[in-house]
C-alpha cells in the first residue's frame, strides 16, 4: 500500500474548519453529509491514493470549486447589507445540486462525506456504490478554493477611504474602453446598476461627508483681522443636516432597497483592484490566481486521473487566471528540463535510439458559470486576453464550457477568440420564467446549480 500524499483524513472529520479571521463557522446541511458522516465505510475507508495493486478500475477525480464574491444571506433580500461568505458556502451549494441532480441517475446513489485536507480547505467526498454491472466504482473529491478572506470590502472603510475609492469607481466604470462596442444588453443594464448605485452611495455619504469637514480643526483666518471664519463651516453643516433630513434618506432608502447597492459597491470596487492587481506588491489577483494554481498542482501530484475546475460568477475569472498561471508554470518547467533530458537521453540511448515516451498528462477541463471575463477584457485588455487565449489553446484543458443566460444581467459570455467545436462551447441556460424585477436583484444569476446541463458537465458519474 502506498503512502497517502492527498492529505485527506476520514478519521478526523471537520466540516467546516475555522474561519480565517476566527469566526465561527456554520454547521453542514445535515440533510446531504449526516449519513456519510456517521458511517465513512459506507464510502469506503481507503483513500484515493490508498488504492493497492489491482484496484486500477476505480475511478479517482477531483473537482476544484472556485466561488464567487460573496454569499446570499439566508431569508434576506440581495439588497440588504450583505458580508463576504463563510468558507465551505459555495462548496454547500455545489454538493447540494449534485446530490439533488444525479442521485437518481447514479446506481446506488450518490454518497456524500464531509472532510477537510491538512491544509484546512474544504472537501467533500462524492462517491457511488454500484452493485455487479457495467458502471465501475469511482469516488469525486470537491475542494473550495476560499479567498474571501482577502476581500477588503469598502462599506467597511473609514468615511474618508469610502468616498475617495467610491470616486474612482464612478469614473473606473465610465471609461470609454469598456462601452467599445459590441455591447451586449446584460453589460449595458449591469453598467447602468452599477452607476446609479454609485450615484445613490455618494449622495447616501455626502451629508456625513459635509458634516465631517465642519467639525474638523483647521478653519481659515479671516484676511484682514484674523479671526476665524466659521460662517462658511456653519452653512456647510446646514447643508449637511438638510442633505440628511428625513424627505431625502427615504429617498434613498427606497432606491437601497430597489437596487443592490451596498453589494454592488463591494463587488465593483473589489473587481477594481483584482483588474488593477491592488495594493501594489502583492496585488489580489496574483494572490487568488496563486491558490488556484498551488491547488491544481497540488492535487495533480495526489495521482487524480481527472481534475475539473469550475468558476461561478466572479471566480470563472479567478479560475481562468490561476489554471493560465499554471500552465504558464508548466511550460516553463519543460522548457527548463528540456535540455537536461536531451544530453541525458544522449549519454544513455545508443545512436538512432528512440525518445521515451512523454510522461502522461493529467486531464484537466474547466467549467466557467455566469463569468464576467468579457467586462474584466475590456478593462485589461492585454492581461485577461492573455489569459484567456492561453487557456483556450492548451492542450493541457481538455475541455472548456462556458455556461450563460440572457436572463442574467449580471454575466456575460467569455470571449473566446474562435471556435474549437466538442471542446470549447458556450451553451446558453435558459430562464424563461425570471420576471423583470428579479432580474434588477440578480436572482437569475444564482439559479445556475438548478440546471441539469450544468450539473451534468460539472461531474460526470459515466464517463
Amino acid at each position: 500500500m502506498q503512502p497517502n500524499p492527498s492529505g485527506l483524513d476520514l478519521q478526523a472529520i471537520q466540516y467546516p474548519p475555522a474561519d480565517p479571521e476566527g469566526r465561527a463557522a456554520a454547521e453542514p446541511p445535515r440533510g446531504i453529509y449526516s449519513a456519510a458522516q456517521s458511517n465513512p465505510a459506507v464510502i469506503g475507508s481507503r483513500l484515493p491514493m490508498d488504492a493497492e495493486a489491482g484496484d486500477e478500475e476505480a475511478e479517482r477525480r477531483a473537482l476544484v470549486i472556485v466561488p464567487g464574491f460573496c454569499e446570499p444571506p439566508e431569508g434576506r433580500a440581495w439588497g440588504s447589507r450583505t458580508r463576504r461568505a463563510r468558507m465551505g458556502a459555495q462548496l454547500d451549494e455545489v454538493v447540494k445540486a449534485i446530490k439533488a441532480k444525479k442521485d437518481g441517475q447514479v446506481e446506488g446513489g450518490v454518497q456524500v462525506a464531509s472532510l477537510c485536507d491538512v491544509n484546512g480547505s474544504m472537501c467533500a467526498r462524492l462517491s457511488n456504490v454500484p452493485s455487479i454491472g457495467p458502471l465501475r466504482p469511482f469516488t469525486v473529491d470537491a475542494y473550495e478554493v476560499y479567498w474571501h478572506d482577502l476581500i477588503d470590502e469598502l462599506d467597511s472603510q473609514e468615511l474618508p477611504e469610502r468616498i475617495g475609492r467610491t470616486v474612482l469607481l464612478f469614473f473606473y466604470w465610465l471609461s470609454p474602453s469598456i462601452y467599445r462596442p459590441p455591447l451586449p444588453v446584460s453589460l449595458r443594464i449591469s453598467l447602468f446598476v452599477a452607476v446609479a448605485s454609485c450615484l445613490i452611495w455618494l449622495y447616501a455619504l455626502l451629508p456625513s461627508l459635509l458634516i465631517f469637514i465642519a467639525n474638523t480643526s483647521g478653519v481659515p483666518e479671516d484676511e484682514k483681522t484674523g479671526a476665524v471664519d466659521k460662517k462658511f463651516f456653519i452653512e456647510m453643516a446646514w447643508a449637511g443636516r438638510r442633505m440628511g433630513s428625513w424627505i431625502p434618506r427615504g429617498i434613498i432608502v427606497l432606491l437601497k432597497l430597489a437596487l443592490p447597492a451596498t453589494l454592488v459597491m463591494n463587488i465593483a470596487d473589489f473587481c477594481r483592484r483584482y483588474i488593477r492587481n491592488e495594493p501594489a506588491g502583492s496585488g489580489v489577483r496574483d494572490a487568488i490566481a496563486g491558490r488556484v494554481r498551488d491547488r491544481v498542482r497540488y492535487l495533480r501530484d495526489c495521482g487524480y486521473q481527472q481534475i475539473t475546475v469550475v468558476g461561478y460568477s466572479f471566480g470563472a475569472a479567478a479560475a481562468v487566471n490561476g489554471l493560465a498561471s499554471y500552465i504558464s508554470d508548466q511550460q516553463r518547467q519543460q522548457q527548463a528540463a528540456r535540455p537536461s533530458a536531451l544530453a541525458e537521453a544522449t549519454t544513455t540511448l545508443p545512436t538512432g535510439g528512440a525518445n521515451p515516451a512523454p510522461q502522461d498528462e493529467i486531464t484537466i477541463r474547466l467549467v466557467t458559470i455566469a463569468g464576467p471575463l468579457d467586462v474584466f477584457k475590456r478593462q485589461s485588455s492585454e492581461i485577461m486576453e492573455k489569459d484567456i487565449d492561453v487557456c483556450y489553446e492548451s492542450d493541457k484543458i481538455a475541455r472548456w464550457f462556458d455556461f450563460w443566460s440572457k436572463a442574467d444581467w449580471m454575466c456575460y459570455m467569455t470571449p473566446f477568440p474562435k471556435s474549437l467545436p466538442g471542446y470549447r462551447e458556450q451553451p446558453e441556460v435558459d430562464q424563461p420564467d425570471m420576471k423583470w424585477y428579479q432580474r434588477v436583484v440578480f436572482l437569475p444569476h444564482r439559479r445556475y446549480w438548478d440546471k441539469q446541463e450544468v450539473i451534468d458537465e460539472i461531474v460526470r458519474f459515466d464517463s
